[in-house]
């Protein structure tokens, strides 16, 4: 079937159905197809997603079949009988200077259009030197859409958990737990409070530690918003949020042990280096415990 620009993105839903949860979750936020931002967002944030998460994965039946899937569809969007502009997007967003680990996890699943199409823009390719290209689950990959959850659900199978799926999805801004309560009836729910939605966490805690009434982790957001002071009424923009996160999924903006980025949520309560070391680490445990009613 030859690729249409126009169509792309509903195209490819069609040969990787799979990412349809994805792609649906893109639409949302961004528009439907025509209306969006356009296929080299949609193919950057769902499908170069996609294969990243796989290529970082240990070698496995199931994982490579995903992958030769995956790799099937570019060549396809690679054949010349696809319009120019899909053949562009495919090469642009999915081939072009991508680095040797990405080439070395990557040569073969690649198709004969796509390795026509490196010979012909990047000849050197495969006469670099070779790069050490093992699996790697800390690889820092950003899953806005859900993309990681789809890997999980087609490798469950093989016993594959979520915290073995590389990349940061946590938390996952699309499935919140709507209250307190709620949250209090699931073992792995958490309370996450932070400001600018989730992107600036402040305090992670378990559930079942939580003691205090939701207002009071409220309240407890915007005096640390205020502590923090990026801006004028950033504590407008504090909140409490509740979400399910397993023990082990890397969590967006959690700084780990010596500095780590995106660290792994251990089942323990966090608070943001700031707040430790400005003395405040007691006062937000007597909060989340119901032992005060503010810091």
């Amino acid at each position: 079937m030859p690729f249409e620009y126009s169509a792309i993105e509903t195209q490819i839903i069609e040969a990787l159905p799979e990412l349809r949860p994805a792609a649906e979750r893109y639409w949302d936020d961004e528009g439907p197809p025509g209306e969006d931002s356009g296929p080299y967002i949609f193919f950057s944030s769902v499908v170069t997603t996609y294969v990243d998460v796989l290529l970082a994965m240990p070698e496995g039946g199931g994982r490579d079949r995903l992958l030769a899937r995956a790799y099937g569809l570019i060549d396809g969007m690679l054949d010349r009988q696809s319009e120019k502009d899909v053949r562009d997007l495919a090469y642009i967003e999915f081939l072009e200077s991508m680095g040797l680990w990405w080439y070395s996890r990557s040569v073969r699943f690649l198709g004969p259009n796509a390795v026509a199409e490196l010979f012909r823009w990047e000849p050197g390719w495969r006469t670099r030197p070779p790069e050490h290209a093992e699996a790697d689950p800390d690889r820092d990959i950003i899953d806005i859409y859900g993309v990681r959850d789809i890997v999980l659900a087609e490798l469950a199978g093989e016993g594959v958990q979520i915290a073995q799926v590389p990349g940061i999805s946590a938390p996952r801004r699309w499935q919140p737990l709507p209250e307190i309560e709620t949250a209090r009836a699931i073992p792995d729910a958490v309370a996450f409070v932070s400001c600018y939605g989730t992107s600036v966490p402040y305090v992670l805690c378990p559930i079942a530690e939580v003691a205090c009434e939701q207002t009071s982790l409220e309240r407890l957001a915007m005096d640390l918003a205020d502590i923090e002071h990026r801006e004028p009424n950033q504590r407008s923009k504090a909140r409490a949020g509740f979400y399910r996160i397993a023990k082990g999924e890397r969590v967006w903006g959690m700084t780990g042990a010596e500095g780590r980025e995106h660290s792994r949520w251990t089942g323990r309560v966090w608070i943001a280096d700031q707040f430790v070391a400005k003395g405040l680490e007691r006062s937000i445990r007597d909060v989340l415990a119901g032992r005060s009613a503010g810091i």
